[in-house]
């Protein structure tokens, strides 16, 4: 007794995922890349920047039909860019433009893109710009809106529902999208890390749901199966309001792309399907991580999951290890369903893991990176000569962070071991 399984799909779907060759900066020259998959890799990252913004560009509902085509159907993509001015649009130079979903009213991106800072822009101000164009009228965008860049907040995501102005047949324009601001921590303690999830092994018989996501969150909070805030572009400050709700709670809700099942494999540094950048800090706040999946019986206005179907345990004991451990080793976090749910008694026949791992991000290798850059053309000279790779600023700066590591490291040993010592101690007594 068992079961084989055959998954056929389009050579093209698999093999051609833009991400990893090209950073979507047209420049106001190339036009947008078609998307020939709904599975994309995640965007390259560069060493250098002030701040940068981690867009998931997921969908968008009820886009404006065209009198162009025959079908009447739009070509949609999305553009981002920064401007100093509110009543000031991007320049072509700061611009970045998402894959274009041909031939379609509903698109779905399921893209993440960063946007780094332009060079021109020394610290966090200005303001972000969204805009949305069907490639078949070639005119003007059909909606945009900005956002200041005083408005976010370090690593603290942000989920939005933007109802647009225009409207067609009655049907307002929406778009999904989720923003996070990820800056530089000026810390010894705390530095940014990534929480990478290798691998999610979930691929339920028979077959009642078509994909899932995966939703980490702090404070030990239960996320609702809708994250997504509204946003009515026709309403004064509604962006405004958006953030201040966000920003008024202490608990952070990070939300994948979505996958189907079984996942597809996705190249990457970390080698894993996707990855969470957040600071140190937020593995001790209570971390869990939830899966969502597409019920077909729930009445949804768009086509990615929808309901939040299980969790793990409180996960920051097993992503310290992982992140202070040689090898950064990977732990296995098995998810419990909820029992109340119509959609788990077709789940419950297989179980759901995910594999995930942490990884360190350090100020350390930038300052090593650079002194080999300043000594790089001076290792040329005389033999005798010797040179100082790093001068008095670096040299400090380097000492103090690996002691602050150090520090930091014996005292989740020493922890652990007087946890340890505590469970002896009271299995003693019993």
């Amino acid at each position: 007794i068992g079961r084989f399984n055959i998954t056929i799909r389009i050579d093209n779907d698999y093999s051609k995922k833009p991400g990893l060759e090209n950073s979507y900066f047209n420049g106001g020259i190339a036009d947008p890349i078609e998307a020939t998959s709904m599975v994309h890799h995640m965007p390259l990252e560069e060493d250098k920047y002030v701040w940068r913004l981690r867009i998931d560009l997921r969908c968008c509902i009820d886009a404006p039909m065209n009198s162009v085509t025959a079908t009447k159907l739009p070509s949609c993509y999305a553009e981002f860019g920064w401007s100093s001015h509110s009543q000031m649009s991007p320049e072509p130079q700061n611009r970045m433009l998402s894959l274009l979903i041909p031939q379609e009213r509903h698109p779905h991106w399921n893209q993440q893109l960063l946007y780094h800072s332009p060079q021109e822009c020394t610290e966090r101000d200005g303001f972000f710009w969204i805009s949305l164009y069907d490639k078949e009228t070639n005119s003007n965008s059909f909606e945009y809106f900005y956002i200041p860049m005083s408005f976010f907040q370090q690593f603290k995501p942000i989920h939005l529902q933007i109802l647009c102005e225009q409207s067609d047949f009655a049907s307002q324009p929406t778009l999904f999208i989720s923003l996070t601001l990820e800056e530089e921590i000026e810390s010894f303690v705390d530095t940014p890390c990534t929480v990478a999830v290798r691998w999610v092994d979930f691929d339920p018989l028979p077959l009642k749901t078509r994909n899932f996501m995966i939703v980490m969150t702090t404070d030990d909070t239960a996320p609702e199966n809708d994250p997504f805030i509204k946003v009515d572009l026709r309403e004064e400050q509604a962006i405004a309001r958006a953030f201040k709700y966000t920003n008024d709670f202490s608990n952070v809700i990070f939300i994948s792309p979505w996958f189907r099942m079984p996942p597809d494999p996705i190249k990457n540094k970390y080698d894993s399907l996707f990855y969470f950048m957040v600071p140190k800090s937020f593995l001790d706040k209570q971390v869990r991580f939830f899966v969502a999946v597409k019920d077909d019986n729930k009445v949804s206005t768009h086509g990615m999951p929808n309901l939040i179907v299980g969790t793990t345990e409180i996960a920051d004991l097993e992503l310290r290890r992982s992140l202070y451990s040689v090898e950064h080793d990977v732990f296995t976090f098995p998810i419990t369903y909820y029992p109340d749910l119509t959609i788990v008694k077709h789940l419950v026949m297989s179980k759901c893991r995910l594999d995930i791992t942490c990884h360190p991000i350090e100020v350390i290798d930038k300052l090593v990176m650079q002194s080999r850059g300043k000594s790089r053309g001076q290792s040329r000279a005389r033999r005798g000569d010797h040179f100082n790779i790093f001068d008095e600023k670096d040299r400090w700066q380097l000492y103090s962070k690996d002691l602050a590591q150090k520090q930091e490291l014996i005292h989740r040993i020493m922890k652990d071991n007087n946890d340890r010592s505590l469970k002896l101690r009271e299995t003693g007594e019993e």
